[in-house]
């Protein structure tokens, strides 16, 4: 009931934990000076120790930037300081001690909380903020966010500055590409989106690569395409319902791992929910079967192909609605929607890397990417917005892509370090439409024909594509960092690839997920318990 009502108004433990912690570090030095005034003893160090510890709390256990865990730490004070002076007030012993700081602690959380929304519209001054470094625009720089011509990578000891007669010549502006500095992350930090009107001049492009002693990289910003779904044919019949959800004997694929599965998922306790990046066309947050269980992040979706996406990976299991995942009762995944592809299931190589890099500042647990377009060379955006999520200890899952060819051609599928996803037919082959991922370094399948999940008009179909086995290895990593937080992306692949199993096509797709032996190899427990 907790989770739920959390869920529901955006929080999580630690929003109830830290202000709590607050008040009882506030409340107990109140006690003491109550105490004092009566003459006896108050021992003023553990309280001072108990109040610096609380202070430092969201900055210790927090996942939010500085900026974030500075406001929120503020909040829990004020809350803290004014319920603690009411227990002054109790014993008329001068409130406004702790009650005059509270209201400070509010008003100036509020301060930053408006500040922000003026500043990073002004001059983007808290976003820099928030990465522990000050960086006003440049001259020239681009004050809109218009869709970008091409990436520009300098040198990590290299500035715009050096370039900039060059880029004016040709009529270009520019905009800082993600949030942080060179030193927070050399490649990322010194990263740039250039504009102008008109497209993009493959010639001079040519020339900018030329100045390998200030560029990097160049490139241009080319399009993206959610993996298209093909129609289902005639979906299997499914043995036995483990769950009460209505549509699950349409979910063929959980009769491949059996009762035990759903057993061991409801006895099983997360340490705390994962978070579940899906990156797409939105996720329609009002969906019966996820509107308990999207963040705050998206809650639209017209196109309907990142919905269909969401329910594959944490629509809510056993509460008598639609279908499942093993997302038990909601308790183990939440869902955060970053959308990079429109109406018509596009985007660009900008918007895809920036929902990337959103995410993963906004410390998310897994990423799920079914989109790409074929690309022999790594989409350099991309790659540096998904170095980025890795290094920070998150789990990128990508399609492979559904055109029967080596997966190495496309992007991201190609990009060092993400997990890549094949599909399987309900025999276990390969589907004839996947691609193949064996080249690559962390090859995955799941099932991904006739894959019955939700429509983002509030109703269900079933679909096909690697778009389809994607979400569903990204909700099993996500259970599997639901219960080791520490896990990195390298050690969920070795997990999920070592707990597999062997199917006709490995050759070709590698081993299929298998869910409850992973979780078994995590939970350290195995059996029903």
């Amino acid at each position: 009931m907790i989770d739920q009502l959390l869920t529901w108004f955006g929080l999580d433990w630690l929003d109830l934990l830290a202000p709590s912690l607050a008040f009882l570090a506030f409340l107990l030095f109140a006690r003491g000076m109550v105490a004092r005034q009566h003459g006896k003893t108050f021992l003023v160090l553990p309280e001072l120790a108990f109040i610096l510890f609380e202070l430092s709390f969201r900055f210790l256990f927090d996942q939010g930037n500085l900026y974030q865990c500075l406001y929120r730490m503020l909040v829990d004070n004020g809350i803290g300081l004014i319920l603690a002076s009411v227990y002054l007030s109790m014993y008329d012993h001068h409130p406004k001690i702790l009650w005059v700081p509270g209201v400070l602690a509010i008003m100036l959380a509020s301060l930053l909380f408006w500040g922000k929304l003026f500043l990073v519209k002004s001059v983007g001054f808290l976003n820099q903020l928030s990465k522990y470094e000050i960086n006003l625009p440049k001259p020239n720089a681009l004050e809109d966010d218009g869709e970008a011509d091409i990436l520009l990578e300098l040198g990590a000891d290299d500035q715009i500055e050096e370039i900039e007669a060059m880029l004016k010549k040709e009529g270009y502006r520019w905009k800082k590409a993600f949030p942080v500095s060179v030193k927070e992350d050399a490649d990322a930090g010194n990263a740039y989106w250039l504009y102008r009107d008109g497209k993009p001049d493959k010639s001079w492009l040519a020339a900018l690569k030329g100045d390998t002693e200030n560029v990097d990289e160049a490139e241009i910003n080319d399009e993206v395409y959610a993996i298209p779904t093909l129609p289902p044919g005639e979906i299997p019949a499914q043995a036995a319902g483990y769950t009460n959800d209505p549509e699950f004997g349409k979910q063929w694929y959980w009769q491949l791992y059996g009762e035990e599965l759903f057993a061991k998922i409801k006895t099983l306790r997360p340490k705390r929910k994962a978070k579940v990046a899906i990156i797409d066309t939105g996720i329609d947050g009002k969906h019966e079967d996820l509107q308990k269980i999207v963040g705050k992040t998206g809650y639209t979706d017209q196109q309907g192909h990142g919905t269909h996406c969401a329910g594959i990976a944490a629509a809510v299991a056993n509460n008598q609605t639609g279908i499942a995942s093993l997302n038990w009762e909601g308790k183990w995944l939440q869902l955060y929607s970053y959308p990079a592809l429109g109406d018509r299931g596009t985007g660009t190589d900008k918007q895809v890397a920036e929902a990337i890099f959103e995410a993963a500042t906004a410390n998310v647990d897994v990423i799920s990417l079914s989109l790409g377009s074929y690309s022999p060379i790594p989409s350099r955006s991309q790659e540096i917005a998904i170095q980025y999520a890795l290094k920070r200890g998150i789990i990128v899952v990508v399609a492979a892509g559904n055109d029967d060819e080596n997966a190495n051609e496309y992007s991201p599928a190609n990009i060092p370090g993400v997990i890549v996803v094949s599909a399987l037919a309900p025999n276990l082959e390969k589907a004839s439409f996947s691609n193949f991922n064996t080249s690559l370094k962390f090859p995955i399948a799941a099932p991904g024909v006739d894959i019955f999940s939700l429509q983002a008009n509030g109703t269900y179909v079933a679909k096909s594509g690697t778009s389809m086995a994607t979400p569903m290895v990204a909700g099993v990593a996500g259970v599997l960092k639901a219960l080791n937080p520490k896990l990195r992306n390298q050690e969920v692949w070795r997990i999920l690839h070592e707990t597999g199993t062997l199917v006709p096509s490995i050759e070709q797709t590698g081993r299929m997920i298998n869910p409850l032996p992973a979780i078994e190899a995590v939970s350290g427990r195995r059996g029903a318990q």
